[in-house]
């Protein structure tokens, strides 16, 4: 399958998904901090990224996961993460923190995993956790240049070596965290990190391109 194809199919499942969901009662729940209590509304796929609405979103609420594993719809041979359709080898992703909160993946997001879960484990030597997790790869070109700015130019300087240390009492712990939330990394990456590394003067010289988007 062709990566748009991968990701329409993951689209038609996650949608299906919701609408199962939906049509028994089961509305996504989320907390209201104005009012100080949960609201609920239907589950609605992001088709723009279909499997953060199915790792951050079905995948985080234990009560609409374990109805759909019930009724089978979860144990397809589907890759829940790039929608990949039929797969062979196939491997499991189990939540830490819920081992029954689990459903197959495909051999290149099991490897992919392997080399995040190593670089969080500290095997990595570029320590950009939390680049690393929204770039998916820790020596992507967008890395690289985050970690040329540190190297080049806040090192040199109190302020600069004040945030390094800040960041890395807090990124080991809060990229295993934000492994979890897919939506929460998209938002990230593209708010923040692709704002930063696009005027850096590395990224500049570096034609780092997607869909004919400068990241």
């Amino acid at each position: 399958m062709t990566e748009n194809e991968k990701h329409d199919n993951l689209v038609k499942h996650v949608s299906d998904l919701c609408q199962i969901l939906n049509t028994n009662g089961i509305k996504s729940k989320f907390w209201d901090s104005r009012l100080k209590k949960y609201e609920y509304s239907d589950w609605r796929v992001d088709e723009s990224s279909p499997e953060s609405t199915f790792l951050g979103g079905i995948g985080n609420d234990k009560e609409a996961f374990m109805f759909l594993k019930r009724r089978g719809e979860i144990d397809r041979n589907i890759c829940w993460d790039c929608g990949a359709q039929p797969i062979q080898n196939l491997h499991t992703f189990t939540d830490g923190s819920d081992s029954s909160i689990k459903f197959f993946i495909c051999k290149d997001c099991y490897l992919r995993g392997l080399r995040l879960s190593g670089a969080l484990r500290g095997n990595s030597t570029s320590k950009c956790f939390i680049a690393t997790v929204c770039y998916q790869d820790e020596d992507a070109l967008e890395v690289n240049a985050l970690r040329c700015f540190r190297d080049s130019l806040l090192v040199n300087n109190f302020l600069g070596l004040q945030l390094i240390r800040f960041y890395y009492t807090i990124s080991p712990s809060a990229s295993k965290w934000l492994i979890k939330k897919p939506l929460l990394v998209k938002v990230i990456k593209v708010l923040i990190l692709d704002q930063i590394v696009k005027h850096l003067p590395k990224a500049r010289t570096s034609s780092i391109h997607r869909n004919g988007k400068f990241c």
